[in-house]
């Protein structure tokens, strides 16, 4: 008999109940990713377009390039995905100090065009920027449905401990 008490404290103790996890707002993720790498890409663009010194275009650039790769773990961290904002914010990053290396190399490339060896990399490394953004960013949208799984939490208080199971499934 005490073993069927002790499961029903368990399963009922008092005011111990954690909050179930929210579902995470993937719009709001959505719309603070989209921001993070528009406004930057807004700003840079318009920076490498209107500016003619070497220095000013490679802030435009570099700015930009910071945008794309901050924007995928933005939207995963406004969801609380904190390994998916890691993974998927890791290759926009690298491309970014790519980016700021190569220009360190070539710093030509931008305002002159630089030669042929030059414009193919800078070329890769923005487009890998973009497209692996954009990659990160269209994982965010999955985000509710990851969360729909079956979560358990475990609640302890003086009275007992317990697990509260939520989700939907």
């Amino acid at each position: 008999m005490t073993r069927w008490r002790w499961v029903l404290l368990l399963l009922t103790a008092p005011g111990a109940a954690a909050e179930e996890p929210k579902e995470p707002a993937v719009g709001w993720a959505m719309a603070a990713g989209l921001a993070t790498a528009i406004l930057p890409l807004a700003v840079g663009g318009g920076i490498v377009a209107t500016r003619f010194s070497i220095d000013e275009q490679h802030a435009g650039i570099l700015t930009l390039s910071a945008g794309l790769a901050l924007a995928p773990i933005v939207s995963h961290a406004v969801t609380r995905e904190w390994k998916r904002a890691a993974i998927w914010g890791a290759v926009p990053v690298v491309s970014a100090i790519g980016m700021a290396v190569f220009l360190a190399i070539a710093p030509d490339v931008v305002t002159a065009l630089g030669e042929r060896e030059q414009r193919i990399p800078f070329a890769a490394l923005l487009i890998l920027s973009l497209f692996s953004s954009a990659g990160g960013l269209a994982d965010t949208f999955s985000a509710g449905e990851r969360w729909r799984k079956v979560h358990l939490v475990p609640i302890v208080s003086a009275q007992g401990a317990s697990l509260a199971m939520g989700g939907s499934w």
